[in-house]
């Protein structure tokens, strides 16, 4: 398995050894029952090595797990800070943190290159498709557009949901016109789609309008 960082970080042979250690355990205790003692005494004699090579890969994996996590915090305090300063405005945004902003403003790549926020909705795959049944008409999840930018818009809404504030009540809303539950969630998707194009544009021109970023721009 490899953890992102090029290093490869290979479970199979603790697993392994934890593997023989049980079934050691096993025929020993099998031999144990059968009568043939000096049997099981020589298969028990290969446990304790066992317990001591399976501790020590242990170790060594917490060891890895502990400073593969302070890298990864270092990494978020470090994206956290980037993206503080690109998108002020998003990270606003309730259910918006410095990750999925820092997704958003990724895999949008300038989202002056959008003409509208429709343009942006259906980029990123929030626009349901109509479809009719009879003489009602009803809306399907698009499966086109950008997944990356789809999943963190669909995180921003779930996290809405499990707080108080606008995104329930319109999510109650819809309900209540008789929305099925995932047809208001994609409703509420393309609703924060929206709001993140209006606040993305907004940081741009904040940006553009501050010293340096007049700066940049020249």
């Amino acid at each position: 398995m490899n953890d992102g960082s090029g290093v490869q970080i290979d479970f199979l042979p603790w697993g392994f050894l934890i593997l023989c250690l049980g079934v050691y355990a096993v025929a020993a205790a099998a031999l144990l029952a059968a009568g043939r003692r000096e049997d099981a005494r020589a298969v028990a004699g290969f446990v304790p090595d066992c317990v001591v090579m399976v501790g020590r890969l242990a170790r060594d994996l917490v060891g890895r797990i502990r400073e593969l996590t302070a890298t990864i915090n270092d990494l978020e305090r470090e994206i956290a800070r980037l993206v503080s300063g690109l998108a002020p405005s998003l990270l606003a945004l309730t259910g918006c943190g410095p990750l999925t902003a820092a997704k958003l403003v990724g895999e949008t790549a300038g989202v002056g290159r959008f003409r509208s926020r429709a343009a942006f909705a259906r980029h990123n795959g929030s626009a349901p498709l109509p479809v009719w049944s009879s003489n009602t008409e009803r809306h399907r999840l698009s499966r086109t557009g950008n997944r990356q930018l789809n999943v963190a818009l669909h995180r921003i809404a779930i996290t809405q949901l499990q707080r108080e504030g606008p995104g329930r009540t319109y999510l109650e809303h819809r309900r209540a016109q008789g929305d099925t539950k995932p047809e208001a969630i994609r409703a509420l998707r393309r609703r924060i789609s929206d709001e993140v194009f209006r606040r993305m544009r907004h940081d741009d021109a904040a940006r553009a309008a501050s010293p340096s970023g007049l700066a940049a721009a020249a």
